[in-house]
């Protein structure tokens, strides 16, 4: 009885184990440098972040973050793509 448990006990922290370790590897593989690294942006204007285009108008100043630096841009125009 007492090495059931102890092999029961084994493998469940085993099992927790390779849960902690998928975890921790999607945990960093969303991280914010991870994700520009595949290529992709984060927009502000103002110093907020921009996640709809209503928010923007020609003319508006906007700063974006790209894996090995930054762009500054001049809104020219926006198209929502609801009104395509």
């Amino acid at each position: 009885m007492n090495h059931e448990l102890i092999n029961k006990t084994k493998g469940s922290l085993r099992n927790c184990q390779t849960s902690l370790h998928n975890l921790e590897k999607h945990v960093n593989n969303m991280s914010p440098e991870n994700v520009l690294k595949r290529g992709y942006s984060i927009t502000f204007v103002n110093g907020k972040l921009v996640k709809d285009v209503n928010q923007l108008k020609a003319g508006d100043t906007i700063n974006t973050t790209i894996y090995e630096g930054s762009i500054e841009s001049i809104v020219q125009s926006t198209n929502n793509k609801t009104n395509e």
